[in-house]
């Protein structure tokens, strides 16, 4: 377990695949509103916090959980009444301006890009598809078109992000795999 302290209202604890195994099972078994995984999770930050300085107070955490290419995770403790701190990147400036989509499965990714296709107007809009660990997700530009979508978009899609660090986290860690017009590319291949 590596324990790094971001600032005074952040903390990243990245486990290795065996500790990741060894404290959930795997990323799939992680869910946050199953009492088995917040206590795990509170009882990592609990041991993590004295190590890293890391202030134990009356403020709520905010807790995210990513997987790691090296199929382990990292874990990300942010007291809720501080800003958020995304990483410091030139990438970090455009992520409020997207809406990222997570998937568990590529049939799910293909079913939501079909739909996407299907209206002029959203095909039209930026679009990336990246892999992060055995996931995907379609980061898409905010607009009036697709923010209209988006609740039916959310029967495909196991997770819906608003850009910010889950964007920014998923640029640095996640594998690009179609940027550009990611839905416009692979739709018209899925037409055809």
């Amino acid at each position: 377990m590596t324990v790094n302290l971001l600032s005074v209202n952040k903390l990243k604890i990245t486990l290795s695949a065996a500790e990741l195994e060894a404290v959930f099972g795997d990323y799939n078994r992680i869910d946050y509103h199953s009492p088995d995984t917040r206590c795990a999770l509170g009882e990592l930050l609990r041991c993590a916090a004295p190590e890293a300085d890391f202030e134990l107070d009356s403020s709520s955490v905010r807790i995210e959980v990513y997987p790691t290419n090296e199929g382990g995770c990292a874990i990300y403790f942010t007291k809720s009444d501080a800003p958020l701190n995304p990483p410091k990147n030139r990438r970090a400036a455009k992520a409020g301006r997207f809406f990222l989509l997570e998937f568990s499965s590529a049939s799910e990714l293909l079913d939501a890009i079909a739909e996407l296709y299907a209206d002029p107007a959203a095909r039209s809009v930026p679009s990336r598809l990246y892999r992060l660990g055995p996931r995907y997700r379609l980061a898409l530009a905010a607009s009036a078109e697709i923010a209209k979508k988006l609740p039916h978009l959310q029967e495909y899609c196991d997770r819906l992000l608003r850009g910010g660090v889950d964007l920014a986290y998923t640029e640095e860690y996640g594998q690009l795999l179609k940027g550009g017009y990611a839905v416009r590319e692979i739709g018209a291949v899925l037409r055809h």
